[in-house]
């Protein structure tokens, strides 16, 4: 297989994809093991996952783009306001803020997946073309337990639908299917996020959760754990000169 015109994100894609093919074979008895594709795909990266120095926002930022998603309505042209309203996606930046998961690991969260006092991360949504895929565990291949402080469970209750089935998206698309990533990002976030700190994803909301915590005390090895990483990452590029500065401490 030739990948000489393909970006190594999409690369990687294919190679997750044809994993995914080879792993349904072999549940379904189609083809004889070893996968010779399961271990291929890590030897590629997306541009994102290139990007090692964090850009956490700071206290300040980071209330001020969740009040723009929470109060946004949409365009005024004067006489009202015409377009998306984006406080649709309030609860769903919430959540990043409040878990530092990646945001495929909360586009994939299903209701079944929220238990009393712990949410189960156990696999990602990912986009390729028109078509959606759903990979088995973390980026590191984990399932992980993530607890809720009283923060977390409020806003579960206030998004959960009464008729909610175990089986529906945690945080669906207005249109009721899985979020987008990339229109999410490129319209919604940049919209929004833009006007107060350019140059930022949502996996930003993961640094600033992390650094949070590292400045809050937690020990290292539980932030590794609630956010499937390790301890030699967020000392290496958590505890330097690039993201603790530019945070104030927690209240």
């Amino acid at each position: 297989m030739a990948f000489e015109n393909t970006t190594e994100s999409m690369t990687k894609r294919v190679l997750q994809q044809i994993n995914a093919a080879f792993k349904w074979a072999l549940l379904h008895n189609k083809v004889i093991p070893p996968n010779p594709w399961a271990e291929m795909a890590k030897e590629f990266k997306h541009n994102w996952e290139k990007e090692l120095k964090p850009n956490p926002f700071t206290t300040k930022e980071k209330e001020l783009v969740l009040r723009a998603f929470e109060e946004h309505r949409g365009r005024w042209n004067g006489k009202n306001f015409v377009g998306h309203a984006y406080c649709y996606y309030y609860p769903f930046v919430s959540f990043l803020f409040l878990t530092g998961c990646r945001p495929g690991e909360a586009i994939a969260l299903s209701w079944g997946d929220i238990l009393k006092e712990t949410i189960v991360f156990n696999g990602s949504v990912y986009r390729h073309g028109s078509q959606r895929f759903k990979t088995a565990g973390s980026k590191n291949n984990k399932k992980r337990l993530f607890p809720c402080n009283d923060k977390l469970k409020a806003l579960l209750e206030e998004t959960k639908p009464v008729d909610a089935l175990s089986s529906d998206w945690v945080f669906p698309s207005p249109r009721g299917k899985d979020i987008n990533y990339g229109n999410f990002s490129n319209r919604a976030w940049n919209t929004i996020v833009d006007p107060i700190k350019s140059g930022t994803t949502p996996y930003n909301c993961r640094d600033t959760f992390i650094s949070e915590q590292v400045i809050k005390g937690i020990p290292l090895a539980i932030v590794a754990q609630w956010c499937d990483t390790s301890t030699e990452i967020i000392e290496k590029y958590y505890l330097g000169e690039s993201s603790l500065p530019s945070l104030t401490p927690a209240e």
